[in-house]
């Protein structure tokens, strides 16, 4: 059955959790990072803050408890016993019998607003991550969401948002009762819903939907099941008052909404394609009507588009006759031999390079004809 996703920050020990170690068995705490500890027992007895602090300065303290390179440094003994004391203060031990009037107010505000877990902030997070291997998401996923609480990027989606008065038990029991009515949930997929501020006046929280692998990531469902879920909180926890029919459906009464999901690697992203499309058509237009505006106002565009329009591409086919008159034929097109109402599929016109031919040519010609002339005036008067 599904169930909600545990962040990497949430899978070890916190400041709010209750670690007991078993009496039969031997272990070892190490402390890389400052913790703080509510009581302790050793050996049938309760050690107070100095009991537990001169603990860790004796040879069955190095035994029980060993301290972190960057919180605490090493001593040589006279007995040449290697001690390693904390640098800084590693436990703060606090008594059982505190008073109940002042656990009550602060128990109650983190019931109805919710508490980051501690492991989210540093050194504790860096220290964890280090014992985490992170598995590449290049080949699957691009633009990977890596949420707080965890180590590595992951194939998946992300939902922040603030709200300031959003029950968050409530809230994150409605998120386990819908992951858990939710039996088709896809391969490898978890559900995540935290509080990531400490008292701000408007707590921000995450709603974080991530797989267990890169290859059983599908960007539609998971960022389906994102929006599914804030839903569901806004519904139930905060209009839960109102009827169904009258429940807002917009994200008005939230501040500072942040979606992120993941690209899926290849497959066909039609929203991308619409975009595309969309504004390739828009430039068009624009640029149409900018042209046809242009055409109205300008006669030498228009003048310009006209002889465009009307200009005809003739291929002429042009063979040499080497006549006595040195002329060239020019074959013409089935289109002009049709405008010419087919009179002649042949035209010829005059060489210019062989000009002074033709000229001297022209010159003879008039010559005789205007002795042919005389010739035959003088025959009528004669």
């Amino acid at each position: 059955m599904p169930s909600l996703l545990r962040l990497d920050a949430e899978r070890v020990p916190s400041e709010e959790d209750r670690v007991l170690f078993p009496d039969d068995a031997t272990s070892k705490v190490f402390i890389d990072v400052p913790a703080r500890v509510k009581s302790f027992n050793i050996s049938d007895q309760s050690l107070t803050s100095l009991d537990l602090w001169h603990l860790l300065r004796t040879v069955e303290g190095q035994f029980r408890f060993r301290m972190g390179e960057r919180i605490s440094m090493e001593v040589n003994s006279v007995d040449q016993l290697q001690y390693r004391w904390p640098i800084d203060t590693v436990f703060t031990v606090t008594d059982d019998d505190e008073k109940q009037n002042e656990q009550q107010p602060r128990k109650q505000r983190v019931e109805f607003f919710g508490r980051p877990n501690s492991n989210f902030a540093e050194p504790q997070f860096s220290s964890l991550c280090g014992f985490v291997q992170c598995v590449p998401t290049e080949p699957y996923c691009a633009r990977p969401v890596q949420a707080v609480g965890q180590c590595c990027p992951h194939c998946g989606a992300m939902l922040r948002f603030r709200k300031s008065a959003l029950n968050f038990t409530k809230a994150f029991a409605v998120v386990d009762q819908f992951i858990r009515a939710q039996m088709a949930l896809p391969r490898g997929a978890g559900v995540s819903f935290v509080r990531l501020d400490r008292d701000d006046f408007h707590p921000l929280y995450q709603i974080s939907v991530l797989s267990n692998h890169p290859a059983n990531f599908d960007e539609s469902e998971y960022c389906s099941i994102m929006w599914s879920v804030f839903r569901k909180i806004q519904q139930r926890t905060i209009n839960d008052h109102l009827p169904i029919e009258y429940q807002p459906t917009d994200s008005a009464e939230f501040f500072d909404i942040r979606p992120k999901c993941s690209i899926q690697l290849g497959i066909l992203h039609w929203k991308t394609v619409f975009k595309a499309f969309g504004f390739v058509l828009l430039v068009g237009i624009v640029l149409g009507l900018m042209t046809y505006s242009y055409y109205r106002h300008s006669p030498s565009f228009r003048l310009f588009v006209h002889e465009l329009l009307s200009r005809q591409h003739r291929t002429m086919q042009v063979t040499w006759r080497r006549t006595h008159d040195e002329r060239v034929e020019v074959i013409r097109e089935e289109i002009e031999e049709q405008k010419g109402g087919g009179a002649s599929f042949l035209a010829e016109f005059a060489n210019r390079a062989f000009s002074w031919k033709m000229e001297k040519k022209d010159y003879d010609d008039e010559a005789k004809e205007e002795a042919a002339d005389v010739s035959s005036q003088k025959e009528a008067l004669g």
